[in-house]
């Protein structure tokens, strides 16, 4: 991930920690994909989904219960 791209999270890093302002990029990241893709729109909202697995496997750092 490049630090520019993180950068944009600072205030969520120092407000909540680094590890928080992680996910939160990758969530942005696929919401805004499925929205540049039109993709995942329902009831007026653009939407990201994965699977705690999923998540496990992208943050292993972090146990299915800390997520």
């Amino acid at each position: 991930m490049a630090l520019t791209r993180l950068s944009g999270y600072a205030h969520v890093a120092m407000q909540y920690g680094v590890d928080e302002a992680l996910f939160l990029d990758s969530i942005m990241y696929w919401w805004r994909h499925n929205r540049a893709n039109n993709l995942n729109y329902h009831d007026g909202r653009w939407w990201t989904y994965n699977s705690m697995a999923a998540f496990v496997e992208l943050f292993p750092w972090w146990s299915g219960r800390q997520l």
